[in-house]
């Protein structure tokens, strides 16, 4: 009885914050996410993202390059900041790697901030020279 209480309240508050509601459909009254529900819920995931290294490493690098207008400097920062706190490795001003094949990560983050024409991506078997700086980092081997 108690949990159907919780539960209760828990609805109601979703409800009246619009991120849920209640829809009819072919006789039955089923409980449905909002659009404000479903932007806050990619805001948490956006919050919380965070790059996993791969259980067994392919040799590949994920590089991320960009040359981002100085009139959308704020962005800029704001993406550095993120690939930082997702687990990307600075390896120049404008460049990052990760070991983990993360193209839909950074496609969903360069879209959130509207940079993404700005961005490209791709996977490589070699970061030259300064490799070793990199796999440190990581702790690859």
């Amino acid at each position: 009885m108690r949990r159907n209480r919780s539960l209760e309240q828990a609805i109601r508050r979703l409800r009246e914050r619009r991120l849920v509601e209640f829809v009819s459909q072919d006789g039955k009254v089923q409980l449905q996410i909002t659009e404000a529900g479903r932007k806050r819920l990619r805001r948490f995931e956006f919050e919380d993202m965070r790059l996993a290294l791969p259980a067994r490493w392919d040799k590949q690098w994920t590089i991320i390059l960009f040359d981002i207008p100085e009139r959308e400097k704020a962005a800029r920062d704001a993406l550095q900041r993120k690939l930082r706190e997702i687990g990307c490795f600075q390896f120049h001003k404008s460049v990052f790697v990760h070991p983990a094949d993360c193209a839909d990560e950074i496609d969903f983050v360069t879209e959130t901030f509207l940079v993404s024409r700005y961005v490209t991506h791709f996977r490589t078997p070699s970061l030259g020279s300064q490799e070793y700086r990199v796999r440190r980092h990581f702790a690859l081997r």
